[in-house]
């Protein structure tokens, strides 16, 4: 199967922590070359998942399954400890709020969103479903069917099933959507659900076709413009405010949808075991441009590369004008795994212990990072790396939209899964999945 566009940061979610700030961009300061962190928070062993923001760093998995504590970065004291959803849950980072699902259900089946006050960690409204993205003041959320293996489809509130042939589009303003299976053993339709963001108040309901993908598209900042259905060659466009279809439409059936540059964009098996990549207006669903890439059909992964898209496959990086389709360039040997404006990482193939920087408007490699590996991420368009020195990992920041790599300091043991706020680094170590946050200047 063709593979799925890479999200910037994870959307699939079931508990949120509405944040106390919005992750700030301002600039790091550096700590001299070879100097060590200055530790301000060690865990337990045993985290599951944790997200950070300006203020506070919250842990999921200790000191139990299923519960989350919050710490100040100001002074690594603990804010808060709840518990979140009964079993074990991991937490991720979105723009505006933390996310959370059952370990056992990452397939993001039968999850629960909860949305949590940042200050004090209470409770503001919880709902079954993932997190798809937020449209004005709505929270999209995709609700399952009732799953095979995961803990059993029921709705958060109780609500009774939809009637069968139900649309379920408009104002119902219950709260409630439905639950996904109705205790019959049945899968009900997966579907979309918009939930007012200050109160979790129903503002739409709508079902998916079945055996569908779902496309998200998004503007230059990340908002919800376009929901697209893609179910059997059939096209449908969603308006993520109203839930009301905007155009419907005819494409292969195997086709595989991304986006773009707010162009939808589906990967189609071409000639001679090629690829193609064919571009639509998403809410009209008008067909813009196509064009062959040098890829094996049913092989591509997809990332944003600045204004373009890239592609790749097993052993190349193919980079596409999302509004005119042009093929702009290609790297054979190198797959480009995360890009900013300006700047793109890639790894060689075969695999070595080794990153390269790549200009995305031209796919040039302006410089090889030698023994380094990406470690996690930072806000504004920033990478985390690593450099292994004997017993210690030298931590170093990537701004992704410059190209400009700065060394930040050093920590005894190796580390992985690192997140960065404004004046904080956070990283997990490798033997004991303990969370370790050290300061930044």
């Amino acid at each position: 199967m063709i593979g799925a566009m890479r999200p910037k940061r994870a959307l699939i979610a079931p508990l949120a922590i509405l944040a106390a700030g919005t992750l700030a961009a301002g600039t790091l300061a550096g700590c001299g070359r070879g100097d060590r962190l200055d530790q301000l928070i060690e865990t337990p062993s045993g985290v599951t998942s944790y997200a950070i923001d300006a203020n506070q760093l919250y842990v999921a998995g200790v000191p139990a399954a299923g519960v989350v504590t919050a710490y100040r970065l100001e002074d690594g004291k603990q804010s808060w400890r709840v518990p979140a959803i009964e079993g074990s849950i991991g937490l991720d980072s979105t723009p505006a709020v933390l996310t959370a699902y059952p370990a056992r259900c990452a397939d993001d089946q039968d999850l629960s969103f909860t949305l949590l006050d940042a200050e004090h960690g209470t409770t503001r409204w919880r709902h079954e479903g993932s997190l798809v993205g937020i449209a004005g003041t709505g929270y999209l959320l995709l609700v399952r069917g009732t799953p095979a293996g995961c803990t059993g489809g029921t709705d958060m509130h109780g609500a009774p099933t939809p009637a069968a042939g139900d649309s379920g589009t408009g104002d119902s303003g219950t709260g409630d959507s439905g639950t996904g299976g109705g205790g019959t053993g049945k899968a009900a339709p997966d579907r979309l659900v918009d939930l007012d963001a200050s109160n979790g108040s129903l503002k739409w309901t709508r079902p998916l076709p079945a055996g569908g993908a779902l496309q998200p598209v998004t503007d230059n900042v990340g908002a919800l413009t376009d929901l697209v259905t893609l179910a059997g060659g059939s096209l449908q466009s969603v308006d993520p405010v109203t839930g009301a279809v905007q155009s419907t439409g005819k494409v292969p059936e195997r086709a595989q949808p991304a986006s773009a540059g707010q162009t939808l964009i589906l990967a189609t098996p071409a000639a001679a075991g090629g690829l193609q990549l064919s571009g639509y207006e998403p809410t009209t669903l008008a067909a813009s441009w196509r064009v062959q890439v040098p890829l094996p059909a049913g092989s591509a992964d997809f990332e944003h590369c600045g204004d373009l898209l890239c592609a790749h496959g097993p052993q190349s990086t193919v980079a596409v004008d999302p509004a005119t389709g042009v093929l702009r360039w290609t790297l054979p040997g190198l797959l480009v795994r995360q890009a900013g404006r300006h700047t793109a990482v890639a790894t060689r193939v075969p695999a070595t212990n080794s990153t390269m920087l790549v200009d995305t408007s031209t796919g040039r490699v302006t410089s090889t990072l030698d023994q380094t590996s990406v470690a996690g991420t930072a806000p504004g368009d920033r990478l985390v790396l690593r450099r292994i020195d004997g017993g210690s990992t030298v931590f170093s920041l990537l701004e992704l939209d410059t190209g400009q790599l700065r060394e930040v300091g050093r920590a005894d043991g190796r580390y992985d899964s690192c997140q960065a706020s404004t004046q904080r680094l956070a990283c997990q170590a490798t033997d004991s999945a303990a969370l370790h946050v050290w300061r930044l200047g």
